[in-house]
């Protein structure tokens, strides 16, 4: 029952799962920012996280490369 609802936050993004070295941790995601992610695929996904766990840093694409493990192409397509 616990893994279905889990599941299904996880479908409407409402939900994120990270990883604080061995343990996996949930944390709840604001409704705007689950509007914002809803139509997106886990590729898409997997770029957007990428580009907010870089904060104010900022991100390059060769980065996002070796992070996401996509190639150029996609990569581009994703973040215009």
């Amino acid at each position: 029952e616990r893994a279905a609802m889990i599941n299904s936050l996880l479908r409407k993004k409402e939900l994120e799962i990270l990883r604080e070295g061995q343990q996996l941790v949930y944390r709840s995601v604001d409704k705007e920012e689950a509007v914002k992610y809803k139509g997106l695929n886990a590729e898409e996904l997997l770029v957007y996280q990428s580009i907010k766990d870089s904060s104010n840093i900022g991100i390059w694409t060769r980065d996002l490369r070796h992070r996401c493990n996509l190639q150029q192409p996609q990569i581009k397509k994703i973040v215009k």
